[in-house]
């Protein structure tokens, strides 16, 4: 989890803010996009390599499909996917990213898929939450502030000023370490927003509505665009504070040293998920089957053993428990 936690996000094109590209480590790889490395029969798939399988499939997700808490990259959704149905799964999990930026990040590869996996839900959830409302129209992002600060200044100017004041420092260097340490600053883990520009609260239900508004339109979008429909299956992800299995010691001795670290504005926002989640994956559920989309539900799978890292994010044999539901649904 610390290499986790020193992975920068950074600030790209199209797809806004994700995981540091080129980053490698014995945990955790990326490719030039920034996407994590899969694995499947010894062979790497990544935004490169992807295109030269035979069979190709799509995992999209947030930070549990990324697959933070698996040990190495071969033991994410998308690698064991991978070894269980002899496909090559290309991981698009991004970090800290909602439905819009999932959406942008599949745009490439959704009419060469033979299936298309979403696991989602929590991010759009949370992020929504916190919005300071700048974003509505293509969904609150975790950074958006930065983003309208930088907003506010030219192309050139930001430019000129990174040339005047870090001129001897390689250009993506000085991208990386700025992208990391501002969206580290306004975007810290706990850091919860409240409060909008305007000093007005945004009501539990606008965010709760909001959040269902976007995901259901990215899923729509999904399914027109896709050359067969059957081929997309959304899977809310698993929630392990409404998860039914008994916490093992491990869990809950994670839970509590993650609640302890994110303070009492964290207590608060677990409160209000937990109370909206369930509804939320019921009416996903309710438009899925309105507009023939497969849907699962991952707080249904019953669970064996030691699952999670945190309540979002799972060990190599959660990921694996998960790899083998997605796989019998295949």
């Amino acid at each position: 989890m610390e290499i986790y936690d020193s992975i920068p996000r950074v600030l790209l094109p199209y797809i806004t803010t994700t995981t540091q590209p080129d980053f490698h480590s014995t945990v955790v790889n990326t490719d030039e996009l920034g996407f994590r490395v899969s694995h499947i029969n010894k062979s790497i798939v990544d935004s490169r390599t992807w295109w030269d399988f035979d069979e190709r499939a799509v995992v999209i997700g947030g930070s549990t499909v990324f697959g933070i808490g698996a040990s190495k990259d071969t033991t994410t959704i998308s690698s064991q996917l991978g070894d269980l149905t002899n496909t090559a799964f290309l991981n698009l999990g991004i970090r800290a990213g909602n439905s819009t930026q999932e959406l942008i990040a599949t745009l490439p590869f959704i009419g060469e898929s033979r299936n298309i996996i979403i696991c989602s839900g929590i991010n759009n959830l949370l992020v929504n939450l916190q919005s300071i409302g700048i974003n509505d129209l293509y969904g609150p992002l975790f950074a958006e502030e930065v983003l309208h600060d930088l907003s506010t200044y030219s192309i050139h100017e930001i430019r000129e000023s990174l040339k005047s004041t870090l001129k001897n420092i390689n250009t993506r260097t000085i991208l990386n370490e700025l992208s990391s340490r501002v969206i580290s600053l306004l975007t810290g883990r706990g850091r919860i927003i409240n409060k909008r520009r305007d000093s007005s609260y945004r009501p539990i239900e606008d965010a709760f509505n909001q959040a269902l508004s976007i995901q259901c339109r990215y899923l729509n979008f999904m399914a027109k665009a896709m050359p067969n429909k059957d081929r997309l299956i959304f899977i809310s992800q698993p929630f392990g504070e409404v998860e039914s299995k008994n916490r093992t010691i491990e869990e809950q001795q994670l839970f509590e040293i993650s609640d302890s670290m994110q303070g009492s504005q964290w207590e608060l926002m677990k409160s209000q998920l937990v109370d909206m989640w369930p509804r939320y994956v019921a009416d996903l559920r309710k438009f899925c089957q309105a507009e023939g989309i497969e849907f699962y539900c991952l707080d249904d799978l019953q669970f064996n053993g030691w699952t999670f890292v945190d309540r979002v994010h799972l060990t190599d044999n959660g990921y694996g428990q998960i790899a083998r539901f997605i796989s019998s649904k295949l």
